[in-house]
């Protein structure tokens, strides 16, 4: 680890936020100086999203990668975001926004996420790749693109997985080029970074939505799980698909109570990055819409195909990869059962379910978030809090059979929570992950006492 590697590093988060604040401008998200302050986390997710899906688009369609490409293909976006918001905001001024008070509770709880994260920077920073995955195939693809500018067919018939979507190799390979060299020990805090925006995306989008009280003790309780803590810089792209999910989640719950069209499109924009981050983004982002639905069955009509559309990133992006894949001959692995397996091996179903719930709740992974998320979706489900229980509760049940479908559809998986062997827990992160960040929301609704969007109306 060198100082120019870091300050590499740090040169590809501004760009990021850069590009992200550009195009959170032109969807109208953030209209005033304060908001783009507030969003910086989101702002960083956004720009990593959009970055990630352009340059595994150019590199489909045979556009060499190199340092010149990913700058060009910054700048690009930001003037497209430039461009949008110039058109959606003529003749209206940049506001500076309302100054808020800081409150005591909000300072505490900035100040201790501010401890957890610079406990975790200190552990990643001179951290090795030991994690199996990473070294057998996230990095082999990473190192392939920054030095030969392309993901060699020849290349990928010899690693494992080779069928695994390219969002993050792509981003790793930009961290490379920004680093001046494929550091994998310095990556590491790119994938921190990752973290902290994270945080900071939940806690901006929170902020004017939930009181501090609230928010912060269900954020520090999330980033302070064994996964996180003992994953949370590893070059892997489980909890990078975990985040855009959640992100996706949060924007999709706000737009339940506000029907902002923007935050429709942002989480479909970030849904379409978790489908080429690992192949089960597509699913979860399809049960995240599923729940949305379910969540505005009175308005069926008039929501649903909003949301049918917000599912086509996802769709496109998972289709344009499976074509290149069969164009440079690279097998795409389907579940061992099929699709619809559950049907000829009844006999796995209920061992698959038990595995899945024995990791949510009888074990130290998760602690005890997921006990906290189901008390307050029942207590939400008590409260008559409408759109947001039904969303909250409609989502931990389809995720929770999507994590127990993966188990159940390759009877070659033991019922086992050794990650070697079965990669369970680190699939539960696509649940618990999104669930709780969405719990704020929930909780703030059940102590108003009623469904906030009737506030709206």
């Amino acid at each position: 680890m060198t100082v120019r590697a870091i300050v590499g590093v740090l040169a590809l988060d501004v760009a990021l936020v850069a590009v992200g604040t550009c195009l959170l401008w032109g969807s109208g998200i953030a209209g005033s100086l304060r908001s783009m302050f507030r969003l910086v986390g989101l702002a960083w997710l956004t720009g990593a999203a959009a970055m990630g899906i352009t340059l595994s688009l150019e590199l489909m369609i045979g556009v060499p990668y190199r340092l010149l490409t990913a700058l060009v293909t910054a700048a690009s976006l930001a003037g497209i975001g430039i461009a949008v918001g110039r058109a959606k905001h003529r003749g209206v001024a940049l506001r500076i926004g309302p100054l808020r008070r800081l409150t005591l509770i909000a300072a505490l709880g900035a100040g201790v996420a501010g401890l957890v994260l610079e406990a975790q920077f200190r552990a990643a920073r001179l951290q090795p790749v030991y994690e199996f995955d990473a070294m057998d195939f996230w990095l082999s693809k990473a190192k392939a693109v920054y030095y030969f500018g392309q993901l060699k067919p020849s290349l990928l018939a010899q690693l494992p997985n080779s069928y695994y979507p390219p969002l993050m190799p792509v981003l790793d390979a930009v961290s490379f080029s920004f680093m001046g060299s494929a550091d994998t020990v310095t990556l590491n805090l790119f994938y921190w970074s990752a973290l902290a925006a994270f945080v900071a995306a939940a806690a901006g989008l929170l902020k004017p939505r939930v009181p501090a009280i609230i928010m912060w003790p269900t954020l520090l309780a999330l980033v302070s799980v064994p996964v996180i803590v003992n994953r949370g810089a590893a070059p892997l792209s489980d909890l990078p698909l975990d985040y855009l999910v959640a992100t996706a989640a949060l924007l999709l719950a706000s737009w339940l109570v506000e029907n902002d069209s923007g935050l429709l499109v942002l989480a479909s924009g970030l849904l379409g990055a978790a489908a080429i981050t690992k192949r089960e983004g597509l699913l979860f982002g399809w049960c995240l819409l599923a729940s949305a639905m379910a969540a505005n069955w009175s308005k069926k009509r008039a929501t649903w195909p909003m949301l049918l559309a917000a599912a086509v990133p996802g769709v496109a992006l998972t289709f344009a990869w499976r074509i290149w894949l069969s164009q440079v001959g690279v097998r795409y692995e389907s579940p061992e059962l099929g699709y619809f397996g559950l049907f000829t091996h009844l006999g796995r179903v209920w061992p698959s379910l038990h595995l899945t719930i024995h990791v949510l709740f009888g074990g130290s992974w998760w602690q005890l978030v997921p006990v906290i998320l189901v008390v307050g979706i029942v207590v939400a489900l008590a409260t008559r809090t409408g759109k947001l229980a039904t969303f909250s509760a409609a989502y931990v049940v389809l995720a929770g059979l999507a994590c127990s479908w993966a188990t159940l559809s390759f009877p070659s998986l033991p019922f086992s929570t050794d990650d070697s062997l079965n990669p369970i827990v680190r699939l539960t992160g696509a649940l618990v992950i999104p669930a709780t960040a969405v719990l704020p929301l929930l909780l703030a609704a059940a102590w108003d006492g009623g469904d906030p969007s009737r506030k709206q109306t």
